[in-house]
């Protein structure tokens, strides 16, 4: 699996088109997901498969606030 060296975000609870068009770009490898992403967990399924639906080898990640720095 070769993912693209770009990690974006997106704004809302769902994605836009042009979320969905710039997801699916060849450099995109990977999405972080922030807690403004988050209302429950089905909403969070939906997300997450509509991203996948732009492109199923890609990273997703999620912000941690409970992580501190060593």
């Amino acid at each position: 699996m070769a993912l693209g060296s770009v990690m974006l975000d997106v704004a809302g609870k769902t994605l836009t088109q042009e979320e969905r068009e710039v997801l699916a770009h060849p450099q995109v490898g990977g999405v972080i997901l922030f807690s403004r992403n988050y209302d429950n967990p089905l909403q969070l399924i939906e997300l997450n498969r509509q991203i996948r639906e732009c492109k199923n080898e890609i990273l997703i990640t999620v912000e941690s606030k409970n992580s501190s720095p060593p």
